[in-house]
């Protein structure tokens, strides 16, 4: 990308950013019981990144809706304006990846909010680099994060463990990621970004891609809304999947 373009795509992921987390935290699922006071999620955006840090009494849960944000903001980013204009181009959307670690950080009261330092952030950030080179929802988290949610939630299916390259790490730090998800993205979504997904998610899989995680929440959101995923949803999968799809109802965890 040119600088201009550039500089509006990151204008337009930080807004986008900044509207889906104070929907999900503020408005929408469980994330209401989140406070955006510095006590228990805060939200930090540079450049083409963000970084959300959540703190809780429940790790377990915060990994959970770490990973439910993350595929939140794919769908909610999908469909945004200088992203979905890609698609009538022939070029590819721009994909979001998202790496997820638990672990202690030490944050010290600075003006308003705190000052955030330890090694988890810095894992974090490493687990990110290797999501970007999945192969299906490009949703990585770590060991420690696995332990905390593996058996509890089972509206998500993760792949194989596989140890990668963290630069700066030296104790090897397996990574899982998210291969298929029956999470319900209707009631986490903002309005705006609900509706962009649904007709960006149908104009994407017709044209330009075959990206699993888009007929996944795609199918998951048909069936809430519907009981059961529309024709059209099925054939969209179908193409994308090069087989016959069989109706299936979201195991949803509310």
């Amino acid at each position: 990308m040119g600088l201009e373009e550039f500089a509006t795509f990151a204008r337009a992921f930080r807004a986008m950013c900044r509207d889906q987390c104070r929907f999900f935290f503020e408005s929408g699922g469980r994330g209401r019981r989140y406070v955006h006071d510095g006590r228990h999620y805060h939200i930090e955006t540079t450049g083409d990144e963000l970084a959300v840090f959540l703190h809780t009494d429940r790790p377990h849960d915060d990994v959970y809706q770490l990973v439910c944000l993350a595929i939140a903001l794919k769908c909610a980013w999908l469909g945004v304006r200088p992203n979905a204009a890609r698609i009538p181009t022939g070029r590819p959307t721009v994909e979001l990846a998202a790496g997820i670690h638990s672990g202690p950080v030490w944050a010290s009261r600075h003006g308003a909010g705190f000052e955030k330092s330890g090694f988890a952030i810095h894992l974090a950030k490493r687990v990110e680099s290797l999501s970007r080179g999945g192969e299906r929802f490009r949703v990585f988290i770590s060991d420690p994060a696995f332990k905390l949610v593996n058996r509890r939630m089972r509206n998500l299916l993760f792949g194989p463990r596989s140890v990668g390259d963290l630069k700066g790490v030296i104790t090897p730090v397996g990574v899982y990621e998210v291969f298929d998800s029956f999470i319900d993205v209707t009631r986490r979504l903002a309005p705006e970004f609900h509706k962009s997904f649904a007709e960006t998610a149908r104009t994407a899989l017709a044209t330009n891609t075959f990206d699993l995680w888009i007929h996944s929440c795609l199918q998951v959101s048909e069936a809430v809304q519907r009981g059961t995923p529309s024709e059209e949803a099925l054939r969209l999968c179908e193409q994308v999947l090069n087989r016959p799809t069989q109706r299936r109802r979201p195991l949803l965890r509310r």
